[in-house]
């Protein structure tokens, strides 16, 4: 699983009635992401990790019956906005989602992720979504300090896998 590996959501219900498998019927009417594909003759859509792992959550999160309404007809998710995983700040994923790829250390893997962060852990290296005013932070093995309190530890250059925008 790569920073900008492609995956794809299924805008359709599956066709036996009796699968749970997810699908996002929003998708059909929500605004595209810039240089995506259109939805396949199959009804399915291209996404980057993040986004796939982030859709998949709040589906299993909408099946297990912990929000309302619970519907995937009628199902609301949570796509405009994310919070960035170094400054903890919320911003608009339009104006500057950036995938960075960091090595599998326990600073990362142990630590409470903040609501609405995007993380995916492979077993092998983390995916993390953060802001286009971090992302150059995050190459350069910096500390962030947010109101006197040490927020978070990057690792070295050496430690970092990969730094991209997908």
């Amino acid at each position: 699983m790569g920073p900008c590996a492609e995956y794809q959501l299924s805008i359709n219900p599956p066709s036996r009635s009796v699968d749970k498998e997810p699908f996002f019927p929003f998708l059909t009417v929500y605004p595209p992401a810039p240089r995506a594909k259109p939805p396949d003759s199959m009804g399915l859509v291209s996404t980057c990790s993040l986004c796939y792992h982030d859709l998949l959550g709040q589906w299993m999160q909408h099946e297990m019956g912990t929000q309302q309404p619970n519907s995937p007809w009628s199902r609301q998710y949570q796509v405009k906005t994310f919070v960035c995983f170094l400054c903890l700040n919320e911003k608009k994923r339009k104006l500057g989602l950036r995938t960075m790829q960091l090595a599998r250390l326990p600073v990362f893997i142990l630590t409470p992720k903040p609501a609405n962060s995007l993380f995916v852990d492979n077993g092998d290296h983390v995916l993390v979504g953060v802001c286009t005013d971090c992302r150059p932070a995050g190459t350069g093995g910096l500390t962030t300090i947010q109101g006197g309190s040490v927020i978070l530890s990057l690792p070295t250059a050496s430690q970092m896998v990969s730094n991209t925008q997908c």
